[in-house]
């Protein structure tokens, strides 16, 4: 009987705190995420057939998802604005800036006089600079992501109820302190 309590005593002091995070489980969430929204953004210039050869309802829902999915890991971790969002979110304004903002209109090659809208060759720039920043924001979720993920684990102290032996070879109830950081 003493035996089955000591043994009840050493599992309770070895379970993991039902708050703890797993590193592994965020850097699915972010990766996934990130996947996700650069598949839906990336579609937009692929197959779209609108203004300048983009889909913008497309693209506007790709930039959407594009600030946010990538802090998925970080929000399983509790903390719901990062670094990384804010330079995606810098990004978004430049991309909108370039669709709505750099577009010329220029002579469509058909016979009839039409014209057609196209980006002008800042706005290929502007562009490329917007997927660094995109890249760069991701990225930089994704290496912070231990740190939010240790963070959120943070300081546990708990009192374990255990059995301690006694001088006299006897079992004694006992408290055990386990601090975890």
């Amino acid at each position: 009987m003493r035996a089955a309590g000591v043994l009840a005593a050493l599992a309770l002091a070895a379970a993991p705190a039902a708050a703890d995070k797993s590193l592994t489980t965020a850097r699915i969430w972010s990766s996934a995420g990130t996947g996700a929204s650069s598949a839906i953004t990336l579609s937009a210039f692929i197959a779209g057939d609108g203004e300048a050869g983009i889909s913008k309802p497309v693209l506007l829902t790709g930039l959407g998802t594009a600030i946010i999915t990538p802090s998925l890991g970080e929000f399983y971790a509790g903390t719901y604005f990062t670094p990384g969002m804010a330079i995606r979110l810098g990004a978004t304004a430049l991309v909108i800036y370039a669709i709505y903002g750099q577009q010329e209109e220029v002579r469509c090659g058909s016979v009839e006089y039409k014209l057609c809208k196209q980006f002008s060759d800042g706005a290929f720039a502007t562009l490329g600079l917007a997927a660094i920043a995109f890249i760069g924001g991701a990225a930089f979720d994704l290496k912070e992501l231990p740190d939010y993920v240790a963070r959120a684990n943070g300081v546990t102290v708990s009192v374990i109820p255990t059995v301690l032996p006694t001088r006299g070879g006897e079992i004694a109830p006992g408290l055990a302190a386990n601090l975890r950081f």
